[in-house]
């Protein structure tokens, strides 16, 4: 049986355009599943989408067709629990000592599908339910996500050279760029935004930017990672007592210079300070020195992760896009990058995006063998997904 995740293109498609009725695909997915051919799964993201949505009946419906499909208990957890889980078993393979506590992380992942499994519930059974207050945040991130897109347009070549040769120093820019707009009221967020959209114009296409970016994306792709991943995987943590208990932090150190063979050849050869170490082995580690340890541990294994990889190669893709035209990416960008997790564990996303599914069969086509991925696809039609299901 595949299971088959839905992104927003597709979710929005359960209901006919204009009207609150089932549609073809809906009925189709319904059928394929009947048939335990596929069975259909839901994540944060549509939740996140859906939230925003001013027109309710058709919010409503969609739900309401999402929870029917879903049977109200297949939820992904967010992306960032996506990334967490995939670091997490990368460091069990690598330093099995560590003894990674998975069912720490599921108690962690199962609250946040909870969250957003209830909120799509209350959408569905409410059509009147009030959504605004998250709608606000939701609506936010993602105006600071196209600023962010913006930026980098406008002052493209000294962005460009920092990625490619300064990693360190992009990682140092995120929380500053955040901290400065922490507080800022969307209003002042969208006139900035309009101040850039402004300089766009004036700087014009920037071809040969984009050419610089396509040659050298796998290497911006992968020193990228880590001021992308790591604080993502931070957000799933949480707290210091949750960090506390993931894994075991003093085997880790003893086995930090001796990682598994297999893994350990495709690691950085990253020194643990002295002092660092010092303080674990005579158990007097305070919580700032596990976070330090958890950040270089995660900086040895996120170059590892193919999830990561296949968000910033959309993004990074995107933005060549960008450069060339002169116009920025769709502030649903970020989003879109969170969809593609659904592959993580899900056979299949199903999508409607053109460019997004282009994005992804390149990279599959490209990278699975590297990872050693089972089998993944990408569809961009029912029609496509029941020849998949039919011959799987």
């Amino acid at each position: 049986m595949l299971k088959v995740y839905l992104d927003q293109s597709a979710a929005s498609r359960l209901i006919d355009k204009g009207s609150i009725a089932r549609s073809d695909l809906y009925n189709g997915l319904l059928d394929l599943q009947s048939q335990t051919k596929i069975e259909v799964w839901a994540s944060p993201h549509n939740a996140v989408e859906l939230a925003i949505w001013s027109d309710r009946p058709r919010r409503q419906a969609v739900s309401l067709a999402l929870e029917e499909l879903t049977e109200g208990r297949r939820m992904l957890a967010s992306h960032e629990f996506i990334l967490l889980y995939e670091a997490l078993g990368l460091i069990n393979v690598a330093w099995p000592g560590a003894s990674v506590r998975f069912e720490k992380f599921q108690s962690l992942a199962q609250d946040n599908q909870r969250l957003y499994s209830g909120l799509v519930a209350h959408m569905a059974a409410l059509q009147e339910y009030d959504t605004s207050r998250g709608a606000c945040e939701i609506i936010r991130t993602k105006r600071l996500s196209q600023l962010r897109q913006l930026r980098l347009l406008v002052s493209a070549k000294d962005c460009l050279e920092l990625l490619i040769n300064n990693p360190q120093l992009t990682a140092q820019t995120e929380p500053a760029f955040d901290a400065c707009h922490e507080n800022l009221p969307i209003e002042d967020i969208d006139q900035e935004i309009d101040t850039c959209r402004t300089k766009l114009k004036q700087v014009g296409k920037q071809k040969n930017i984009a050419q610089k970016l396509e040659k050298n994306r796998a290497q911006v792709v992968q020193r990228f990672m880590g001021s992308i991943a790591i604080p993502a995987i931070g957000v799933a943590i949480g707290g210091f007592h949750n960090l506390l208990e993931l894994w075991d932090y003093s085997a880790l150190v003893t086995e930090w210079d001796s990682p598994e063979e297999g893994i350990g050849s495709h690691m950085d050869c990253t020194a643990l300070p002295d002092d660092l170490a010092g303080r674990f082995s005579s158990s007097s580690a305070k919580p700032d020195d596990y976070w330090a340890l958890a950040n270089l541990t995660l900086q040895r294994i996120v170059p590892l992760q193919w999830m990561p990889s296949i968000m910033l190669d959309f993004l990074s893709r995107e933005m060549e896009k960008a450069f060339k035209t002169a116009t920025e990416p769709t502030e649903g960008l970020t989003i879109d990058v969170d969809h593609i997790s659904g592959l993580f564990y899900c056979d299949v996303l199903l999508t409607y995006d053109n460019k997004l599914k282009a994005c992804v069969d390149t990279w599959l086509r490209n990278n699975s063998p590297r990872y050693g991925l089972p089998d993944r696809h990408c569809v961009g039609s029912l029609a496509a997904l029941m020849r998949l299901a039919g011959n799987a």
